[in-house]
């Protein structure tokens, strides 16, 4: 069996792992609990949904390109998912970077972007940032959800979105750099440091 072939298989069995959700009112207050993936949300229900973009102190960020048989397959994006039974927006963003780029922000302070309550997609979103000293960070994919991963800058990152190499829900990219020049003005450190 070939390369693509087990990956494929692999990503059809992580797919299928079933996840629950916690699900919120509309102002964010807990609900309830044990909310299965897939299954239909009721009006007035949202669960958390999080972006987790990932910076070194030069401002170049980390994308990762999405594997073979997913949405938007071999598209670049920044990293995210849904958050799990129990867990707050901050442990949901940083779990996901672990689970598809290895990384372990757990030490890193990160700075949310920003947060809304998406009624289309029954979802609070929120966007977090996280500074890391690149020459520390080793990425370790998993080959199941992500088939690459790089660092670029925001030209690059400009020239990708004009080729259409980029996941539409990443666009708000000049948002995100803005936020970190912003940032290391003030005097933001690597790592998270709470002097902002």
């Amino acid at each position: 069996m070939s390369v693509e072939a087990l990956a494929m298989r692999e990503v059809t069995r992580i797919m299928s792992i079933v996840e629950y959700w916690d699900l919120f009112n509309r102002n964010r207050v807990w609900v309830r609990n044990h909310h299965k993936r897939g299954d239909r949300i009721s009006d007035g229900l949202y669960h958390i949904v999080v972006h987790s973009w990932v910076m070194d102190y030069y401002g170049n960020f980390l994308i990762s390109q999405r594997q073979k048989g997913r949405t938007d397959e071999l598209m670049w994006e920044r990293t995210g998912g849904s958050v799990l039974e129990g867990e707050s927006s901050i442990e949901g963003a940083k779990r996901e970077v672990g689970e598809e780029l290895g990384i372990d922000l757990a030490e890193i302070q990160p700075v949310l972007i920003k947060s809304e309550r998406r009624d289309k997609y029954s979802d609070f979103f929120d966007a977090w940032l996280f500074v890391v000293d690149r020459e520390k960070t080793i990425c370790k994919i998993d080959n199941v959800e992500v088939r690459d991963f790089k660092w670029v800058d925001l030209t690059e990152l400009k020239r990708m979105d004009n080729d259409g190499l980029l996941v539409s829900s990443s666009l708000y990219y000049e948002e995100v750099y803005e936020l970190y020049s912003s940032l290391k003005k003030q005097g933001f450190h690597v790592e998270g440091s709470n002097d902002v």
